[in-house]
């Protein structure tokens, strides 16, 4: 399969205001899990997590992409470190459908076995999960997903 990714309506978009006098951030995110991001942003930048304070405004759905943090918006956050001022940058279209981390190439092939009735009783796949050179949080663990899920909602005594 080629790339497919989600779509959100509304692109993901991050202002982030670095306060050096008290050595703390604020950010303003799209993002769709909060905590996550305030933690991560407190590892990158080596500080602690009651230093940064992200609020999340009215970010719209995001179908699991805007759930961590991707690097164009780490470098927003560094910039407004280096800086000293607020930094913003806002996701256009374009953007997202080429770069956004949710996407890759899958490759699956499957063997299956079958009795004389035509029954599956067994399923093997092999998925192999195109994640890129640089794998980002989101990018990578879909294959996780595909052996559980493998046989679906059908009775199928063997799968992996």
């Amino acid at each position: 399969m080629h790339r497919y990714v989600q779509v959100p309506m509304e692109c993901r978009g991050i202002i982030a205001d670095w306060d050096p006098s008290a050595e703390a951030l604020t950010v303003w995110s799209s993002t769709q899990s909060l905590h996550e991001i305030r933690g991560f942003l407190a590892r990158l930048l080596g500080i602690r997590d009651n230093q940064v304070r992200v609020l999340q405004p009215d970010v719209g759905g995001g179908f699991g992409q805007k759930t961590t943090i991707m690097r164009d918006e780490w470098a927003v956050v560094l910039a407004a470190k280096l800086l000293g001022r607020p930094v913003r940058w806002i996701e256009d279209r374009r953007e997202n459908l080429v770069a956004a981390a949710h996407a890759r190439d899958e490759k699956m092939d499957l063997s299956m076995a079958l009795d004389a009735d035509g029954t599956i009783t067994a399923i093997r796949g092999e998925h192999i999960d195109n994640i890129g050179a640089y794998p980002t949080m989101g990018s990578s663990g879909v294959g996780l997903l595909v052996g559980p899920f493998l046989p679906n909602a059908y009775k199928i005594p063997k799968a992996s």
